[in-house]
């Protein structure tokens, strides 16, 4: 009994490792793209040298790191609504999304206590905006 549980739940964990693969966090900035169903950036940020502690290096790190992501997202917002010339509504409403909905999917820690931070919008949510063949 014992070796069929062992068959059938490790060939069920080998199936679930072999189709997850591990995330691939850059170690600098990116370009805005899509993967998958998200359009995401990457920014390093660097940890503010006022601070004391390196725990409060790091969290300023992340926060610039995010920020500057969220900044290279509304930039390709701005980009591919400009070749679509949408109305001004439209603009405002994709740029809410971004705003709102960004969230960190990963973050790459360096040793001198920045790091580089992946950021992602879901796309649906930008098409539920505005309806743009490319660039999401």
């Amino acid at each position: 009994m014992r070796r069929i549980a062992a068959i059938v739940f490790g060939s069920a964990f080998l199936a679930g490792s072999a189709l997850a693969q591990p995330r691939v966090v850059p170690w600098t900035d990116t370009a805005p793209a899509v993967s998958g169903t998200d359009v995401e950036a990457a920014a390093l940020g660097t940890p503010d040298l006022r601070t004391v502690t390196f725990r409060a290096r790091r969290a300023s790190a992340r926060r610039t790191g995010e920020a500057r992501a969220i900044e290279r997202l509304h930039q390709h917002v701005d980009e591919t609504l400009t070749r679509v010339l949408v109305s001004p509504a439209v603009a405002e409403a994709a740029h809410d999304v971004v705003q709102n909905e960004a969230r960190v999917v990963a973050v790459r820690a360096l040793v001198d206590g920045s790091a580089v931070l992946v950021v992602a919008v879901p796309r649906a949510s930008l098409q539920a905006v505005v309806e743009v063949e490319q660039g999401w």
